[in-house]
């Protein structure tokens, strides 16, 4: 719902044109609740400084301050001081009842103060008819500033200053002053910029109640695409969940063939048999916990922690990319110490992901360097209550700026770019986001230009030492 001017109005009638209604009136009515509401507030404090200003006057004459003679000005004061107090009153305890009867409640206590200043005028033209004009226009600027303020309707107000403004003027001839045409004219003047002063008050009012609509229907539309969002999310985790149902017959029967596969070899028994036998093992290991990983969804990692080897699956890891490693003239070896079993508290898959993300991108800017002896080393450590598992290459390295975003989505290094490695600077991206979802687990990362990183993972021990 937007609010359009008035048509057909060029930019100059628009200053002085009052704006139309909304066609919605249900739209209207909220509108006048609010902006009444506001005009109310403004009326209250106006109302109040009045009143604050004509007890001010009377002071200053109680304390002889100032020679003011008792005489009908100041009885129209002394109405004017206790119809702006009753009006104060009712505005404050009957809210509800003016904001319904806003014109009729509003309205009277203005016209009524804009007629008594019109005969204060008349009354003050008699005693000071060289300052009688000047006091007229200021009296019809502080009316219009007033109605301006109530935010009544700019019709309604222009007729209270118009009434306000004929008493006036006419003050101005009964009184015979000499410059009634410059009366006149100042009186038109202060008419015209109060006239433009309510229209652009209630304009951009309008306009920003239509803003304000559009953010909230806006807002409900975004809510009701986000529910989509989440239903077409679940409908794919089902479809998914499907299709990984579907996975699981064929790697089964892959699982059948690889032990007939083993018995045989084992039969034959020679000793060349395996190598390659368990490379494609760890690698349909990997198949299976990647179709398991489609499966997890958002804080499950924390429920589904568990203890795991983690001599076993750096032995798997070792395997699967011995092959990568070869060709790319990678030395990859474990420097633990053999033969020792140790155990953490993790989620065995994400931590299957977060070591292949290490090792893969190791061996990528390790085979970068020039030197000859190129190398990978997976070093794990056991201290306290903590694993420390260490994977450290002798690469490329990283210059010191660049440390800082490593772990950032989609970023790469300036080497990587400069020898278009193979990747989307999502590696180790996800090793941080996966070891923010594991409780206990801490990932860091050192690098030297020239001379190689490290990445340094903290796990938590499966039992205390």
């Amino acid at each position: 719902m937007r609010y359009v001017p008035r048509p057909k109005a060029p930019m100059l009638l628009q200053s002085i044109v009052p704006p139309g209604k909304y066609s919605d009136q249900v739209a209207e009515r909220e509108f006048l609740q609010e902006f009444r509401t506001v005009g109310l507030q403004f009326t209250v404090y106006a109302f109040i400084l009045g009143c604050l200003l004509t007890i001010t006057g009377y002071v200053l004459i109680a304390a002889r301050l100032v020679n003011v003679p008792i005489n009908d000005t100041q009885f129209v004061r002394v109405l004017i001081l206790a119809f702006l107090s009753l009006s104060i009153c009712v505005f404050l305890w009957a809210s509800e009842f003016t904001l319904r009867h806003y014109k009729l409640v509003v309205g009277i206590p203005l016209s009524f103060a804009g007629l008594s200043l019109g005969y204060m005028a008349i009354l003050y033209g008699w005693s000071h008819p060289e300052y009688s004009h000047r006091l007229l226009t200021a009296l019809v600027i502080a009316i219009w500033l007033i109605c301006g303020f109530t935010r009544l309707p700019v019709v309604l107000a222009g007729g209270i200053s118009v009434l306000a403004s004929a008493a006036l003027y006419l003050s101005a001839v009964v009184m015979k002053v000499s410059d009634q045409h410059a009366v006149l004219m100042y009186v038109v003047v202060a008419n015209m910029v109060g006239w433009v002063s309510c229209v652009q008050i209630e304009r951009r009012e309008r306009r920003l109640f239509s803003q304000s609509r559009e953010l909230k229907e806006l807002q409900k539309r975004v809510q009701s695409q986000l529910a989509q969002v989440i239903e077409s999310t679940r409908e794919k985790d089902r479809i998914l969940n499907g299709v990984v149902h579907d996975l699981r017959q064929p790697l089964a029967s892959l699982d059948l063939y690889f032990v007939q596969f083993r018995n045989y070899a084992d039969e034959l028994g020679r000793d060349q048999r395996l190598s390659q036998l368990e490379r494609m093992e760890s690698c349909l290991n990997f198949i299976r916990t990647g179709v398991d990983r489609l499966l997890l969804r958002p804080g499950e990692n924390e429920r589904d922690l568990g203890t795991v080897c983690l001599s076993d699956l750096i032995a798997k890891v070792i395997r699967i990319f011995e092959g990568p490693s070869s060709r790319e003239g990678v030395f990859l070896k474990n420097v633990s110490r053999r033969g020792r079993v140790i155990n953490v508290r993790s989620n065995e898959v994400a931590l299957a992901m977060i070591l292949s993300n290490v090792v893969d991108n190791a061996i990528k800017f390790c085979s970068l360097a020039s030197r000859k002896d190129r190398t990978v080393l997976i070093s794990v450590v056991r201290i306290r209550d903590l694993v420390r598992l260490d994977i450290i290459d002798n690469g490329v390295g990283l210059d010191p700026e660049e440390v800082q975003h490593v772990f950032e989505q989609n970023w790469r290094g300036r080497m990587a770019k400069a020898a278009a490695v193979e990747g989307s600077g999502v590696g180790l991206a996800s090793v941080k986001y996966l070891c923010g979802q594991l409780p206990g687990h801490n990932v860091a990362l050192t690098a030297t230009a020239s001379r190689g990183a490290r990445v340094r993972l903290w796990i938590p021990a499966a039992e205390l030492p």
